[in-house]
């Protein structure tokens, strides 16, 4: 059986992202939460040119699978006969070996079709708290995935990000750092 969190009305999460409403209209939308949440959103999703740290509040309580449990993965697991999916739970919410937790393991093709399955099944998304990564022996910040989430957020605010911009942004995995612009960027803290 999933384990299912119920998120309040009026719970405040966070989102790095150029405009509050980008990706609003898609299936799918991740946030960071809890008390590092700006925090987080600030320091992994602001490093590019014109993105700004978004809060939103949600507008009703929302049910959420708890990707921590491991009886969750597993009933994921059960739900569906379609291997690609299976693999992408595999390689997004692993079992330790012991089976009794779940290690987290990031890789964006394999996170939107574990998010795009969980929103087929009618849940409002779901909440994984801070987990350890499969690789690496390092945490993944919390995060929250809504299905539809036009029809559960509010955009309350944006701030710029509290650093400035570098000249060539660095996305970091757990250790490993790989450039994602190719253009220059211009740091306006030198001026």
């Amino acid at each position: 059986m999933a384990s299912v969190v119920e998120i309040k009305k009026n719970t405040t999460l966070f989102r790095g992202s150029g405009k509050p409403d980008e990706n609003v209209t898609k299936g799918f939308m991740y946030f960071t939460w809890g008390p590092t949440g700006r925090q987080n959103a600030n320091n992994l999703y602001t490093k590019y040119e014109g993105n700004k740290v978004h809060t939103y509040k949600t507008s009703k309580p929302l049910m959420l699978l708890d990707m921590s449990n491991p009886d969750t993965i597993k009933y994921l697991r059960q739900s569906t006969t379609n291997q690609s999916i299976i693999r992408s739970l595999q390689k997004s919410f692993a079992l330790a070996p012991n089976n009794m937790s779940v290690l987290r393991y990031s890789k964006l093709h394999h996170d939107v079709a574990v998010s795009k399955f969980i929103c087929t099944l009618g849940y409002d998304g779901y909440v994984a708290p801070t987990m350890k990564l499969r690789k690496y022996g390092d945490t993944f910040h919390p995060e929250i995935v809504l299905c539809m989430p036009r029809n559960k957020v509010v955009h309350t605010q944006s701030e710029k990000p509290n650093k400035p911009l570098s000249m060539n942004p660095q996305k970091v995995y757990a250790g490993r750092s790989e450039s994602r612009i190719t253009r220059p960027l211009f740091n306006l803290s030198a001026y």
